[in-house]
């Protein structure tokens, strides 16, 4: 099972090179009063952590979707040619590790699941995000215009270290303030003057942020005092000083770190049914063919 996991992973980052440039699909539309969060386990502007790691924050961002009642735009995966051939740090000075690659999510996975009902009746609405930038573009908006983007990095235990806030010393607030990297990096090196201005493939003209903060993204203990109860834990979060009365937001850096985890069964059930692309399995089933012998001459 291991190895057929990691050549199905290896199929899927050449399958998604090739798709590229083809038109990603989703199944759902929402209406003009519709609101919208965009929640990623990393900063799109400087994503190095691997597949595997990217899938397990769904459980997490399916749940901040459901308990803020938004639509969950599925950004695309991002991902580096030569990548793990080198550590992180060493990676990301080389020319591949500069230059992020992005594939549509339904190019890896079968959206129908969300068609299902969840345990209560109601459903998470998603939109991928190419999809919602060109039905913004239809409408005369930007293709995304982010209101508010708050970035979550590094780990709390290691506030001494780099001169951050002590969450522990503020256990009111979900998302713990501190202030953005010198020298920029990520997102904020993207949108700043020197900068690429580029998101998820989408270039400079067509993307705004109107508010970005940094912070550590204190999920866990902010589900823990909502008693895991989704509405209390949407209200934390559809705050005034957060996502109150805002049109799409991004939350970076969720499901990543234990810290910045949010987990419920009904939102792991969702995840654990998210199936892989049929075209995705035909072509990993046709890697798998070529480059194994049959099984009676292993």
């Amino acid at each position: 099972m291991a190895l057929r996991a990691s050549l199905v992973a290896l199929a899927a980052l050449a399958a998604l090179a090739a798709s590229a440039e083809e038109e990603c699909a989703s199944p759902q539309d929402g209406g003009a009063d519709e609101r919208y969060i965009i929640a990623w386990p990393c900063d799109p502007g400087e994503c190095h952590i691997y597949f595997g790691q990217q899938r397990k924050a769904f459980p997490t961002n399916f749940n901040l979707a459901r308990a803020t009642n938004r639509t969950l735009v599925l950004a695309p995966f991002p991902w580096y040619e030569n990548q793990a051939q080198q550590y992180t740090n060493a990676f990301k000075k080389t020319a591949s590790g500069a230059r992020p690659y992005f594939t549509c999510f339904s190019d890896l996975f079968d959206l129908s699941v969300f068609n299902r009902p969840l345990p209560d009746g109601s459903r998470l609405r998603i939109i991928e995000l190419h999809k919602f930038a060109e039905r913004e573009m239809a409408a005369g908006r930007r293709a995304l215009g982010i209101e508010l983007a708050i970035v979550s990095k590094g780990i709390p235990g290691r506030a001494t270290l780099d001169g951050r806030t002590d969450p522990e010393t503020d256990a009111s607030t979900v998302v713990v303030p501190y202030p953005c990297a010198e020298p920029l990096e990520g997102i904020a090196l993207n949108l700043s003057a020197h900068g690429s201005g580029e998101l998820w493939g989408l270039p400079r003209e067509q993307v705004e942020v109107r508010e970005m903060r940094c912070g550590y993204a204190m999920l866990a203990r902010a589900w823990k005092q909502a008693a895991s109860r989704p509405a209390q834990f949407g209200e934390m979060l559809e705050s005034p000083g957060l996502f109150g009365g805002k049109r799409l937001v991004a939350l970076l850096g969720t499901g990543h770190q234990p810290h910045s985890h949010a987990h419920d069964a009904a939102m792991q059930q969702v995840s654990q049914q998210l199936a892989y692309a049929a075209p995705l399995l035909r072509e990993a089933e046709r890697f798998i063919g070529e480059r194994l012998p049959p099984p009676g001459q292993r």
